[in-house]
């Protein structure tokens, strides 16, 4: 009886635990990534010409249009110059180097941002030394014979190892379109690029984003649309690989060990981990929730639209579920599956005002009711089978290619298909991307509370633990402080009472949250009540 006793304590004391907890973190991962810029701290250097000084690498082998496999090594100096290797190989894996390009010049960021991406910083990089590595004859007579084809007299043995030649390219024939296409080398990624970095956090959480490398064919004045992955500092926690790359030289290449690929099973919840920039000059974050079962495969996404380029603002919400194939093996990239996702159903919820009047006064029964959508109100788009305004139509099927992987920090990756340089969707077997964007990472990995961010000017960090309001008290507008601060010596700008815009809005969600905790702490505060009776009851 004794021991009855205790378990029924032991099982009650999990209920409280529990219970306390499953109503406050339901919908932690969707309000981290709606929040993204508050939640992770994340700061975009956009304010002038950032400081990239430093030494970067690729976090892993990275995978570029065509397909092609990288890894990078940039060092940047003060004094405005910079060197770097780009080492090419013949896996995903990066465990078979075939040809290294190694690059030396000058370098300028300016003050203003790149006209296709806004929140970039427009970069010049010159480049004054290029020499090439071919790490086997087969690559040494691609190289000789892609130079006779497309720039004669282009290349100069300098010196010779092992099995193969070191060659140096002259400059003046390296300017030809031609002739940097056909080695696959691209100015326009140097173009722009964006630092970002994160609140009170050391950097070695700082991330270095250069210009996209695009997906088809360009012209010789194409400017980046959105960014690859980021490079990372060398010296990131616990990142081997960054490692390996910043030791390795043109001669001697950083070499992965090769490991047989495990195709995971496609479930769970995944998130953005940075305000992500898409061709069209459009802003967002991402989360994916998938169920695959043996009866059905179903998929569910929330795509977080915003204004500005760090994803302060929010434009409209976008939810759309559907269903998806059975995973096929990538034939083009080793550890890749190829899926067939569709989509079936989908909802807006505007979230600025703007937005709002632009969907009331959209065509007639092309996107949901029109002259019925409000601010913060998700309506239904099924029945006028998507929205035109956005070019959205229902049912929707795309070919995709997934791959998931784990990064320095231990946490879970998935990587989408990078979206097609022209805008156009993967609607056929031939688009199916061959490169992948900035990764999703589990929902899982962010292990902290979510904190709604205040709408108040404030010196103290927004991550502080929010007042939790007591059920039955309604929370109170505080009064203005009477000190000055800073921003009220501008008589052009709008104190925080006086602002337009969804800031009523983020004010309703606020409370809303607040008092989901506080309804939760009742509920555990009842739910210990009765235990205690329970157990007295028992015992006696």
């Amino acid at each position: 009886m004794d021991a009855t006793r205790v378990r029924l304590t032991l099982a009650f004391i999990w209920m409280l635990l529990v219970l306390s907890r499953c109503e406050a973190s339901k919908d932690n991962c969707l309000n981290i990534v709606q929040y993204i810029y508050h939640s992770l701290g994340l700061r975009s250097r956009a304010q002038g010409a950032p400081n990239i000084a430093g030494e970067w690498t690729s976090s892993s082998c990275e995978v570029r249009p065509g397909p092609q496999f990288f890894t990078r090594y940039i060092k940047i100096l003060r004094n405005s110059t910079w060197e770097g290797y780009f080492h090419r190989y013949n896996d995903s894996q990066c465990s078979e180097p075939k040809l290294s390009l190694y690059m030396r010049g000058f370098y300028k960021v300016m003050d203003e941002p790149l006209e296709t991406i806004k929140g970039s910083n427009k970069a010049f990089f010159n480049f004054s030394t290029i020499q090439l590595y071919p790490h086997n004859g087969y690559e040494q007579e691609m190289v000789i014979n892609t130079s006779a084809g497309h720039c004669p007299n282009t290349l100069e043995v300098v010196r010779s190892l092992d099995s193969t030649d070191v060659f140096e390219v002259d400059n003046r024939a390296f300017r030809r379109r031609a002739c940097r296409n056909a080695f696959g080398f691209l100015e326009s990624e140097f173009s722009g690029l964006k630092l970002e970095t994160r609140r009170k956090k050391s950097s070695k959480y700082d991330k270095l984003y250069f210009g996209e490398v695009p997906t088809t064919r360009v012209s010789r004045k194409y400017k980046p649309n959105s960014y690859q992955l980021p490079l990372i500092r060398y010296n990131s926690h616990n990142c081997t690989k960054c490692i390996k790359i910043r030791l390795g030289t043109g001669a001697r290449p950083p070499k992965f060990v090769w490991k047989p690929p495990r195709l995971g099973l496609l479930e769970g919840e995944w998130a953005s981990t940075t305000c992500e920039a898409i061709p069209g000059g459009v802003f967002l974050t991402r989360h994916f929730k998938f169920t695959n079962s043996q009866s059905s495969r179903k998929w569910e996404c929330n795509y977080y639209f915003y204004v500005d380029s760090e994803c302060k603002k929010r434009d409209f919400e976008l939810n759309g579920k559907g269903h998806f194939s059975y995973a096929i093996p990538s034939k083009a990239v080793n550890g890749a599956s190829e899926y067939v996702f569709t989509m079936t159903e989908a909802a807006i919820r505007p979230l600025d005002k703007i937005t709002t009047r632009m969907l009331n006064t959209a065509t007639p029964n092309t996107c949901g009711k029109t002259g019925t959508w409000k601010t913060n109100v998700k309506q239904d788009i099924t029945q006028t089978q998507g929205c035109k305004l956005y070019g959205i139509s229902l049912p929707n099927t795309e070919y995709d290619l997934l791959k998931m992987d784990t990064d320095h920090r231990d946490n879970r990756l998935l990587y989408v298909g990078q979206r097609a340089s022209d805008g156009s969707d993967p609607s056929t077997p031939s688009r199916r991307a061959t490169s992948f964007q900035v990764p999703l990472i589990e929902c899982t990995s962010y292990k902290f509370k979510f904190v709604p961010p205040t709408t108040r000017p404030t010196t103290r960090p927004t991550t502080r633990i929010g007042i939790v309001f007591s059920i039955g008290t309604l929370p109170t507008k505080r009064k203005e402080s009477t000190t000055r601060r800073r921003t009220d010596r501008d008589p052009g700008r709008q104190t925080t009472h006086n602002r337009s815009g969804n800031g009523s809005d983020v004010n309703t969600e606020n409370v809303e949250y607040l008092y989901r905790n506080s309804a939760v702490s009742l509920l555990s505060k009842l739910l210990l009540v009765l235990s205690t009776v329970v157990v007295s009851i028992l015992t006696n």
